[in-house]
């Protein structure tokens, strides 16, 4: 959006915006649209940031917070606390309005991309699910869930 691109850094660092239509030798700060380095919830180790509908989701498994960013300023919209006591490391994915996340025990949301409300929360893991590192996939109208021992096809 508006030709910015973002840079995580791993482990609490600040996630960077830089300009994308640069040219020639760039040096210091001029092309940085933006960081986050005064809000610690924006912040993304492991999973990779979704682009959709003109926003920014960035999850922040390590604070196990969801936020929409808006790509022109770098400011978190909303931001949602995600529940439970296993890490958010799947790589939110988006379609219909809403975004989807799965956490390392197989417990998935569905957020609405609107508002960041919890539309809707499913324990897909087995009993013994403690490092599922999957994110949902979309075909189609189809979801794909991936778990420790199971692939769900959600119509």
């Amino acid at each position: 959006m508006g030709g910015v691109g973002l840079v995580c850094a791993p482990k609490r660092a600040p996630i960077f915006a830089i300009k994308l239509d640069l040219q020639g030798k760039n040096t210091g700060t001029n092309g940085l649209r933006w960081e986050t380095s005064e809000d610690s919830s924006l912040t993304s180790d492991v999973p990779t940031p979704l682009f959709y509908r003109k926003k920014f989701y960035i999850l922040s498994d390590l604070r196990k917070k969801l936020s929409q960013v808006n790509p022109e300023t770098g400011l978190a919209e909303w931001t949602l606390d995600l529940p439970g006591k296993y890490k958010w490391r799947g790589s939110p994915t988006a379609g219909d309005g809403k975004i989807y996340t799965m956490n390392h025990n197989g417990m998935v949301l569905v957020v609405s991309a609107e508002s960041g409300k919890i539309l809707n929360q499913a324990e897909l893991g087995g009993a013994y699910d403690d490092n599922t590192r999957s994110s949902i996939a979309i075909s189609g109208a189809n979801l794909y869930i991936r778990t420790n021992e199971n692939l769900y096809c959600i119509e």
